[in-house]
């Protein structure tokens, strides 16, 4: 599809039980994927925290013909902050059917993990841990003092 529009007008005419609607953002990435019929790999969602989700993935491998799996993720796509991992390696998420997660995943065994890891969030939360630590450090110091026994002035 090449344009928003038309991924929007798309789904209203396409079964998306069996096929998702990619842009030509997109088609690089999945300009090796081939519909395999009647191999339906098997995932499930095994960890969910609101950052991070973790699925297994088990599709057919030895001896197919299948290389790679598109797999719809009924997650919402955004451009920035979540990155996907497939057995530890960074793989990038597709945008499918307009507005879910989509990725290209190789045939076999495989733990996916997709966390929300953004920049700006990786930033404010080390300035959050220096300030608290500057805080407490200070707090330290204060009560050091403040209980600190005092000498006695000679007469």
């Amino acid at each position: 599809m090449d344009s928003p529009n038309e991924e929007i007008d798309a789904i209203a005419t396409t079964d998306l039980k069996r096929t998702a609607i990619i842009n030509k953002e997109f088609a690089q990435q999945v300009s090796n994927y081939q519909l395999a019929d009647s191999i339906l790999p098997q995932i499930v969602l095994t960890e969910y925290q609101p950052n991070k989700l973790t699925y297994r993935f088990s599709g057919v491998s030895a001896g197919s013909t299948i290389a790679d799996y598109l797999v719809v993720f009924s997650e919402i796509w955004t451009e920035k902050g979540w990155k996907m991992t497939i057995d530890g390696q960074e793989q990038p998420l597709l945008r499918a059917n307009y507005l879910l997660r989509a990725a290209m995943v190789p045939a076999g065994e495989h733990e996916i993990v997709m966390e929300y890891a953004p920049k700006a969030y990786r930033i404010g939360n080390t300035v959050a841990f220096v300030s608290s630590l500057i805080m407490v450090l200070g707090l330290i110091v204060a009560l050091f003092f403040t209980f600190k026994p005092k000498k006695q002035e000679k007469a």
